[in-house]
This record gives C-alpha cells, sequence and structure tokens, in this order.
C-alpha cells in the first residue's frame, strides 16, 4: 500500500469520524431541545427558562442593598405596643380582587358557619389518594398546584386553560393566594387562605380528608430562592415527614408511578416560615362545617390575625435575629391596620437582609409604606424589584401608588399602564389609571 493511498484512508476514516461526531452532537441536542419544549410548554417556555438560567450567573443576584433604619427600635417598648394592638385592634379593609366576568368572585366564609360539627382527629399518619400530579410549566407552579388540588375532587382542567386565566402573561412571576381561591370559586368550591399555619392543625385536616396547598421558599441554589407553592397529600409522624405533590421537584421520583416526595418536618417548617405559615384550603360546600369546626375562630380574620400576632411576639423575643420573623410581624400588623408599627417591624427586616426576590411575592410592606405616606421608599424599593426582573403587577401598581405620591403623574400613570397589560383584571390598577388620567 502506498503513501497516498494510507494517507487517503486516513482522510476517509476522520471525514466519517468527523460526520458521525457531528450526527451525534445534532441528535443529542434535538433530542434535549424536544425534551426541553415539552417541560416547558414550548419553544417560549423553553426560551424563558434558558434566560433565567442566563440571568442566574449575573453578579446582580445578591441580597437586597444594605438598609439602615431611621432609628434603633427599642424592642423592648415596641414588644408592650405589640400588647396594646393585641387588646384593640383595628383591622385593615380587605382588598378586592377580580378575574374575568366568567369567574365567581371570592366571598370569606362568614364566621357564624356552625363549630360542632364531628371530626377526626389526627392519626400518625395519613395518606390522601385520588390525586392527580402535574409537571409544571414555565414558571407555572400556582396553577399547576391548583389543579392538583381540584383533582382529588374530581375536577380535571387542561394546565393551558388555568393558566390563561390566572397568569395570562407568561412572565408573571407571582399567582397570589387570592387568585387562587377565586379561580376555586369559579370551580364552585369553598375555601380560605390562612396565616400562622401550625402542623398539629394540618394533620387535623388532612386526617379529615382536606388537602392543603402550602406557599413556601424554594432554594436550590444559595441566594437563588424563590416563592413555591407545593400541595400537601400527607405525613408519618414515625417517620417525621410531610408527603408533598411537588409541581417542579423531579429528584428521587419514580418516573412510573408518582407517589409524592417526602420532606422532613424540620425543612418544612424552614420553608414555611418565610411566607408567614400561608396555607390555602379549598373544599366542597359539604366540608366547610368540619373545616370550621377545626379551625375554630381562626375562621375570623381578624382573630387568625391576632394569633399570628401573639406568635410573633413571641418569636421576635426568641429569635431577634431572624428577618422573616420581623418581616412576618410587619404583614400581621399591616393586616391588623397598624401601618406605622408595620414600617417598624419591616425596616428591622431589611436591615438583617432579606432575599432579593422576597418582594416578588409579598407586599404588605408596599402597603404599609403607603399608608404611611412614605412614597420615596415606596418608589425605590418597587424600582429594585422591578429591575430584578420582577415582571409582576402588583409591585408596578404599587410603583405607581408611590410616584402618585411624589406628584409624578405620568410616571404613575406608566407604572399603572404596564400592571393592566400584566393582569387585565386588576381592578385596583385600573381605578387608580382612571384616577390619575383625570388628575391630569
Amino acid at each position: 500500500m502506498t503513501y497516498r493511498d494510507r494517507y487517503s484512508r486516513r482522510k476517509k476514516r476522520r471525514r466519517i469520524v468527523y460526520f458521525g461526531g457531528t450526527l451525534l452532537l445534532l441528535t443529542g441536542f434535538l433530542i434535549v431541545l424536544a425534551v426541553g419544549m415539552r417541560r416547558y410548554d414550548g419553544w417560549g417556555g423553553l426560551v424563558r427558562r434558558v434566560r433565567v438560567a442566563f440571568i442566574a450567573q449575573q453578579p446582580y443576584l445578591a441580597p437586597m442593598p444594605t438598609f439602615v433604619p431611621a432609628a434603633t427600635v427599642d424592642k423592648v417598648a415596641f414588644v408592650a405596643q405589640l400588647d396594646e394592638i393585641a387588646s384593640s385592634p383595628r383591622p385593615a379593609p380587605a382588598s378586592t380582587l377580580e378575574l374575568p366576568a366568567t369567574a365567581v368572585p371570592p366571598t370569606p366564609i362568614p364566621p357564624t358557619v356552625t363549630k360542632t360539627a364531628v371530626f377526626q382527629e389526627a392519626k400518625t399518619a395519613v395518606t390522601l389518594d385520588n390525586i392527580t400530579h402535574i409537571w409544571q410549566t414555565w414558571n407555572n407552579c400556582g396553577p399547576a398546584t391548583l389543579l392538583m388540588d381540584l383533582s382529588y375532587y374530581g375536577i380535571d382542567i387542561e394546565q393551558k386553560t388555568a393558566a390563561s386565566i390566572l397568569k395570562p402573561n407568561p412572565d408573571d412571576k407571582n399567582v397570589n393566594g387570592d387568585e387562587l381561591l377565586a379561580y376555586a370559586h369559579q370551580q364552585g368550591l369553598d375555601g380560605h387562605i390562612f396565616i400562622n399555619g401550625r402542623a398539629a392543625q394540618l394533620k387535623t385536616l388532612l386526617s379529615n380528608g382536606i388537602p392543603i396547598i402550602l406557599e413556601t421558599w424554594l432554594e436550590e441554589t444559595e441566594n437563588d430562592g424563590m416563592g413555591h407553592y407545593r400541595l400537601l397529600v400527607g405525613y408519618d409522624d414515625d417517620a417525621g415527614e410531610w408527603i408533598i405533590y411537588d409541581s417542579y421537584i423531579s429528584e428521587g421520583v419514580d418516573a412510573d408511578r408518582y407517589t409524592g416526595i417526602r420532606v422532613s418536618y424540620a425543612e418544612v417548617e424552614e420553608m414555611w416560615h418565610v411566607f408567614n405559615h400561608t396555607y390555602i384550603l379549598i373544599y366542597p360546600e359539604e366540608s366547610a362545617a368540619i373545616a370550621a369546626a377545626i379551625l375554630g375562630d381562626e375562621m375570623d380574620e381578624e382573630q387568625m390575625w391576632l394569633h399570628a400576632l401573639s406568635e410573633l411576639r413571641r418569636q421576635v423575643g426568641e429569635m431577634p435575629d431572624d428577618p422573616f420573623v420581623w418581616f412576618n410581624l410587619g404583614s400581621t400588623l399591616t393586616d391588623l391596620g397598624q401601618y406605622e408599627q408595620a414600617v417598624i417591624a419591616f425596616e428591622q427586616a431589611r436591615a438583617i437582609g432579606l432575599p432579593w426576590r422576597m418582594f416578588w411575592y409579598q407586599f404588605a410592606i408596599f402597603m404599609a409604606y403607603d399608608k404611611t405616606a412614605r412614597y420615596q421608599d415606596l418608589a425605590e424599593l418597587t424600582q429594585i424589584t422591578i429591575e430584578s426582573w420582577g415582571e409582576i403587577e402588583e409591585v408596578y401598581y404599587w410603583n405607581g401608588r408611590a410616584q402618585q405620591g411624589l406628584g409624578n403623574e405620568t410616571r404613575a400613570a406608566k407604572a399603572f399602564q404596564h400592571a393592566l397589560e400584566l393582569r387585565p383584571t386588576y381592578a385596583e390598577a385600573e381605578e387608580a389609571l382612571q384616577l390619575t388620567i383625570n388628575n391630569y
């Protein structure tokens, strides 16, 4: 064999290796692309997921800018104020919420619902069955978790259908609990949102056949946490674990038969604590009396807030350096209409340090700043949140309120308009926009 022949064979082999490798890479890419598009509901969802992954590598991801309160808090005197508030509460008016015209607006369950219904005491272990697990599409844990809950009651709705109403803008980072509850009402179910949840309550509810939506924190990577809904379907006291249907977490899950993930009591407590132990109950009318009997006077919002205030007062004494204790206290004081004290609590939380996505999900601090005419603080905080890729209608609404307070009517109108683009049925933003236009 001549040198030329050997060279020709080597060249041919190199071409085969090159084209074979290229074909293998292309095939792998197409498989990944197909899986990604299926997982994130099409090309648009996949692009948004890749964009977020890119953003996560940017240097912005840091805690909120260092905040120094205007004055040092005398914690002893402040706790004494809390005691006074507890003895003479002044609840704030409830906010309104509108879904499309086809929706039935949520109506709070009156505190007069009978509490004499007989319910089962909590068992040592419970697992609710007949729940359809749903993997969320892009940024869609709220609708997906709600639909898992609805499936328990025999209601089957496509995730796209629910999302088109609950978050018509795919980039909306947050579907709040009121929106989820309103959608459940539209399906003919009762329900309620609670704070200050305790393990004993959850176990009793599960033992009586009522699954529970928890609003929690999810932090797979340090300093990259986010809000995340999860459906609680059971527990096991011997193992010290909750059983959860999670629309996002797939690690350790049986791909052929989903039976939930098991999370320790301590871990759930840690990630639930960030959201003031908020939980959502959805149930048919025939279960309302049992739910009321289990929850007692906490079916009344004012009593629920007062119980939360009492618990947070204790936590402030035991965990004074926990930012979430202070933030939860601020949120509860805002619910009670105690805005000046709420601002003090919120600013303690900010001084200790909060996650950079905190204000994507929780907005009571914005109301407290607005009600105390802290318009510059409100403008700065909402703008920081917007610049953190926070396409959230509530944040734009409160930014507009801040601009209104500062006399910037044009900026206010733009903020309200953008809030309406994100949620066309946002009644408060529509009203504020019209008021701003009339004041031009």
